[in-house]
C-alpha cells in the first residue's frame, strides 16, 4: 500500500515540475521580450536625438541664412559684405535672439523626449526585474520539488522492495 501512495506522490510531483518548467519558459520568453524592448526602446532616444541634432543644424542654418540675408549682399565676385546702411549691434542682437530661441527649444524638446523615455525604460526595467523575481522564485520552487521527488522515488523503491511478495524466501 505505501508503493502506491509513494507512486501516486511521485507522479503529482512530476506533474508540478512539468507546470513549473512551463512556467519559466514563458517567463523565458517574456524576458527575452522585455529585454527586445529596452533595447529598442533606448535605440529609439539615439535615433530621435541625432534626429533632433540634424533638424536643430538645420534649423539653425535656416535662421542663419534668413538672417544674413537680411543684412548682407553678395558683390559682383559673389562675397558676402554688409549692406551700407546696416547695425553691427543690430545683426548681433537677430543672431544672439536666433541663437537663443534655438537653444531653448533644443533644451525643451530634449527635456521633455529625455523624461518620457527615461519614465519608459523605467518602466520596462521594473517589468524585466519582476519576470526575473518571479522565475527565481519559480526555480527555486522547482529545485524544492525536484529534491523532494528524489526522496519520493527512493521510498518509493524502498516501499516496493518491502512490499514484494516473499514467497518462502524470507
Amino acid at each position: 500500500m505505501g508503493f502506491l501512495i509513494f507512486a501516486y506522490r511521485k507522479l503529482s510531483l512530476k506533474r508540478k515540475i512539468n507546470d513549473l518548467n512551463f512556467k519559466v519558459m514563458m517567463l523565458q520568453d517574456k524576458e527575452q521580450s522585455m529585454l527586445t524592448k529596452i533595447g529598442n526602446t533606448q535605440q529609439s532616444m539615439s535615433n530621435m536625438q541625432s534626429i533632433m541634432t540634424a533638424t536643430g543644424s538645420a534649423q539653425m542654418a535656416q535662421m542663419t541664412n534668413s538672417i544674413m540675408a537680411k543684412y548682407y549682399d553678395k558683390d559682383d565676385k559673389g562675397n558676402m559684405k554688409l549692406k551700407a546702411d546696416t547695425d553691427a549691434n543690430l545683426l548681433n542682437q537677430e543672431m544672439y535672439k536666433a541663437n537663443y530661441e534655438h537653444a531653448a527649444q533644443e533644451s525643451l524638446f530634449k527635456g521633455m523626449f529625455d523624461a518620457k523615455n527615461k519614465s519608459e525604460l523605467t518602466v520596462l526595467n521594473q517589468q524585466s526585474t519582476q519576470i526575473s523575481q518571479q522565475k527565481a522564485s519559480i526555480e527555486s520552487q522547482l529545485k524544492q520539488l525536484s529534491g523532494e521527488l528524489e526522496g519520493v522515488e527512493k521510498a518509493e523503491d524502498q516501499a516496493a522492495k518491502q512490499d514484494a511478495p516473499k514467497f518462502g524466501l524470507g
